[in-house]
């Protein structure tokens, strides 16, 4: 009997760009997956961070005319949010200038989240019943404790390195990388 060696084929090179393909196409997909997934992830955890500002609410105060186009101070208007954060609330008439004072022309109340005009010059003389309201709400799903949302900024790291590791452990472990080097 003779020992013959066989040799082992290391593969052709249409088996090698066969296999670099594979891997890139995975890669590929996977990362296209994941930064889907990242993009909502990243909006629920900001949600869950941040509170959410609120641009331009249109608030009819028309309800609250008197005659000689006064203001009833006893009526109540409420925002489409609730939650509010303090100080964040601001009206301005719907042309866009700053003609309300905070504590002069209206008052704010956060706890029964509500707003009063008061019957003031300003008031009075305004003509136009749409004013504009900019302010700021705890969404439902805001986390209240600080190290929670610490834990939620970890989270989000977290997510991109898994994302960086899955694009880069194919090719290493592939060998392909060294055919580039």
């Amino acid at each position: 009997m003779t020992n013959k060696k066989v040799k082992k084929s290391k593969g052709t090179s249409a088996n090698l760009a066969n296999s670099s393909l594979k891997y890139i196409a995975v890669t590929f997909i996977g990362i296209v997956l994941m930064l889907g997934l990242l993009g909502c992830l990243s909006s629920n955890v900001d949600e869950m961070r941040n509170p959410q500002v609120v641009d331009d609410e249109s608030l009819d105060i028309s309800a609250a005319r008197l005659a000689n186009n006064n203001i009833n101070e006893s009526y109540t208007f409420t925002l489409e949010n609730d939650d509010w954060v303090n100080g964040s609330v601001v009206i301005y008439n719907s042309t866009g200038g700053n003609v309300f004072t905070a504590g002069t022309d209206y008052i704010v109340n956060y706890t029964a989240e509500t707003i009063t005009f008061k019957n003031t010059s300003t008031t009075v003389n305004y003509n136009n019943n749409i004013t504009l309201v900019d302010y700021q709400y705890y969404s439902d799903n805001y986390v209240e404790d600080s190290s929670s949302r610490t834990l939620l900024s970890v989270l989000m790291i977290m997510v991109i390195i898994g994302i960086a590791m899955y694009a880069l452990v194919p090719f290493i472990k592939s060998k392909v990388i060294k055919r580039f080097i």
